[in-house]
């Protein structure tokens, strides 16, 4: 709880879910998406780099 990651995991699971149910349209999804990482990008910790 609080770690930028998992709460960015959490979010998209939550995402996932209601696009698999139909309870938001794909381009209100696709949004939703955009804001998730925008988000994550604006917490300060860029994610590490591929190896």
């Amino acid at each position: 709880m609080g770690h930028d990651l998992n709460e960015t995991a959490d979010a998209f699971a939550r995402l996932v879910l209601r696009r698999a149910t139909g309870r938001i349209p794909p381009e209100a999804a696709r949004r939703e998406e955009a804001r998730i990482l925008r988000a994550l990008d604006t917490e300060g910790d860029p994610l590490p780099a591929a190896v």
